[in-house]
């Protein structure tokens, strides 16, 4: 079986989504790097769900609540924290973020979400979520071994009725470590129902099904399902794949997909060559970017005098070091500047305010 901390992931990424959706779509900052910051926030505080660092995922989120200033995606955030501490086994603290969830937000579809993480038990990730006459087998074929438990998973899966009983299935196959639970999850993905389809290619990337989604990526002529196979890739951590997608695609909008992957799976050294490289200059940004996203203090102060003949991308380094946290780097960079009008841009990105 899989490991605690992807199950966590597994379990939290379908509700993580619509915070992220929520996020860009109605309460993103108007600057492109406070943006950027908040998903880089959201980003972080499922990182830590996923390896079990509730602290780190509580901090992380109530930072994106902060930033959030109670608008679209606040209610999702608090949910988070909630759900962090109760793992935490501090359930008193959980059960005041709950209080405030249903204060503050009382039509807020997380209320309950936040219901059921009460009746949990603390430390309980609620594998399969759901309470229907297939419930039992379910927690049952999951401890099974491979050879026993997949036959009959395969046929609960087409047996099953509803999308959500579809779903749960994929999610028991998605923590099975054999490749024909792989197999099923990539047909899944491939066939015609576009949601269980988005379901089934994070899973193969929570899985770190790296081969399937590279054979998706390849094989489809669906631009949606090449995008979320980038994507699926950049949680599988499949830096290589997505390093080849952004150089070689001619689809503009995949090569910004592939560079946002890279921004999920930390390949700074790729992102780095990307954007110091001959690649197109919106491919180039959107590398800068994702640099900040992923944590490359080090190699964007190293790319930021590489820049001075390009002044669009020297102001993208200048917005991701501020999403990386390289706040004392900007202060070197201000003290080293040389003319009037780079301090100007530099204390302008200090201050975080636009042009």
């Amino acid at each position: 079986m899989k490991t605690p901390s992807r199950l966590l992931i597994a379990c939290a990424l379908p509700l993580a989504l619509s915070l992220c959706f929520a996020v860009s779509a109605a309460s993103a900052p108007a600057d492109e790097a406070g943006a950027a910051q908040i998903k880089a926030l959201y980003q972080q505080g499922h990182e830590a769900i996923g390896e079990g660092d509730w602290s780190e995922a509580d901090q992380r989120f109530a930072e994106l609540e902060r930033r959030l200033h109670g608008g679209a995606g606040a209610d999702a955030a608090l949910y988070w924290r909630a759900y962090a501490l109760a793992q935490a086994g501090r359930a008193a603290q959980s059960q005041e973020l709950v209080k405030r969830l249903r204060s503050e937000h009382p039509n807020s579809r997380w209320i309950a979400e936040a219901e059921r993480l009460q009746r949990r038990p603390a430390g309980a990730a609620a594998a399969v979520a759901g309470g229907e006459s297939d419930q039992d087998r379910l927690e049952t074929l999951i401890e099974q071994p491979a050879d026993k438990s997949l036959p009959q998973l395969v046929q609960l899966l087409r047996d099953a009725k509803t999308p959500q009983a579809k779903r749960r299935v994929l999610f028991v196959l998605s923590q099975i470590d054999d490749p024909r639970a792989m197999a099923q999850i990539a047909a899944a993905a491939e066939g015609g129902d576009p949601a269980l389809s988005a379901q089934a290619v994070h899973l193969l990337g929570v899985s770190g099904a790296e081969t399937q989604l590279r054979q998706i990526y390849s094989k489809t002529g669906d631009a949606k399902l090449k995008q979320r196979a980038l994507q699926a890739l950049g949680v599988a951590g499949a830096t290589d794949a997505l390093a080849d997608a952004a150089r070689n695609s001619s689809d503009t909008q995949l090569r910004h997909g592939a560079v946002q992957g890279l921004g999920v799976s930390g390949g700074v050294d790729a992102l780095t060559q990307i954007a110091a490289g001959d690649a197109d200059l919106s491919t180039r940004r959107e590398a800068i970017k994702a640099l900040g996203v992923a944590g490359g203090q080090k190699q964007l102060l190293e790319l930021y005098p590489k820049l001075s003949a390009v002044p669009e991308l020297r102001a993208e380094a200048l917005s991701a070091l501020r999403v990386a946290g390289g706040d004392q780097g900007l202060l070197t960079l201000y003290k080293n500047a040389k003319t009037p009008e780079e301090k100007q841009a530099l204390l302008r990105t200090l201050k975080g305010t636009e042009n």
